[in-house]
């Protein structure tokens, strides 16, 4: 009688040897990549939706444009928003992007196993999109001085996609040997939601200190 199959998990086995249950970071990874994917996905669509009624009509004000504060009609029609040029938006990167991780996820949570290749391909997507939501934190904060909705719910789902999948890839030794055994991936695996928490948390005190003004405006 054939032996049973190995339970799948999101981490490659190596054949013949006994599978160890996942770590946290890679157990959650299913879910990280689905729910982040479909979330940023939605605020993707979103944007994009806004970006070409703004296109067909200036006057159009976005139903994310609620106050000088909260304008994403701003954010959306300045030249940081086309970074490749000709009128092509961020967001259509975005729609793509989050796509492939949402689908990803999926297929993680169906027990599918990501070949190597997938795997080192989404970490230098997340590491990519984590630098280019950073600029453009830097743009919307300290250039344009506006936030836009669902642009925000973009820059938390890239961070904790980029802790989620860097983690796992770590834990798995895809970055190394030396890296895996290092006694800092081990205990950030171990609080592996802690990193993820305290990132957005240093968004979020980034936006209150450099719109302290505008927020006690909007609460008096």
């Amino acid at each position: 009688m054939p032996a049973a199959p190995l339970p799948p998990a999101v981490h490659d086995r190596t054949a013949g040897a006994a599978a160890a249950p996942p770590a946290g970071p890679a157990r959650a990874l299913p879910w990280v990549l689905t729910v982040g994917g479909a979330a940023g996905l939605l605020a993707a669509v979103d944007l994009t939706y806004e970006r070409l009624r703004l296109a067909l009509d200036p006057t159009y004000v976005p139903t994310c444009s609620v106050n000088p504060l909260i304008d994403c009609g701003t954010v959306a029609s300045s030249p940081q928003a086309s970074v490749l040029g000709g009128g092509f938006p961020n967001t259509l990167l975005g729609v793509v992007g989050f796509s492939v991780v949402l689908t990803l996820g999926v297929l993680a949570l169906c027990g599918v196993a990501l070949p190597r290749p997938v795997r080192w391909g989404l970490q230098a997507g997340v590491l990519a999109g984590l630098a280019f939501v950073h600029w453009l934190v830097g743009v919307s904060v300290f250039v344009l001085g506006v936030l836009c909705p669902y642009c925000m719910v973009v820059w938390v789902v890239v961070v904790v996609l980029a802790v989620y999948v860097t983690l796992t890839n770590a834990v798995d030794g895809l970055l190394g040997r030396r890296v895996a055994d290092s006694e800092l991936v081990r205990t950030l695996a171990t609080l592996h939601a802690a990193p993820a928490v305290v990132w957005v948390a240093g968004l979020v005190a980034l936006l209150g200190v450099v719109f302290a003004e505008q927020w006690a405006a909007m609460l008096a």
